[in-house]
């Protein structure tokens, strides 16, 4: 196991500044996606200023786009309203699929209470599989 599986396996412990580092990212997601919505917002918004001289397919463009931001809305509503523990446990068993089915070893096994107990690996530059659950 390299150090970016060995800092992921970290990252999914109980250990205080793991979790600390998971509530962190997620803060940090939620502020993106606010930014995110209101620049959506603003071009709607600046869309319908134009009334009825603005085409069609830019009007199609501004209605396609409110309801994708409604919809991200929703998801980050409930990512929100999951407890870390359950969102954590989820987590845990995808990072053992991914183990065993790409990674070097086919035996992994999460390391449990264990794996609280490596080497904090966590700095803001070391890259994680965590960005591609969609929980950074």
């Amino acid at each position: 196991m390299d150090a970016d599986d060995r800092a992921h396996e970290f990252l999914l412990s109980d250990h205080p500044a793991a979790k600390a580092e998971r509530l962190a990212r997620l803060a940090a997601h939620h502020a993106r996606r606010t930014a995110d919505s209101d620049a959506i917002t603003a071009s709607r918004a600046r869309i319908a200023t134009f009334g009825d001289g603005v085409p069609a397919n830019l009007h199609n463009l501004a209605e396609s786009m409110g309801r994708l931001d409604d919809r991200a809305w929703l998801r980050d509503a409930a990512e929100h309203a999951e407890p870390d523990e359950v969102w954590v446990a989820r987590a845990r068993q995808r990072f053992t699929h991914t183990a065993r089915t790409w990674g070097d070893d086919p035996d992994y096994r999460y390391l449990g209470p264990a794996a609280a107990h490596q080497p904090n690996l966590l700095t803001p530059d070391t890259p994680t599989r965590l960005a591609a659950s969609g929980r950074t």
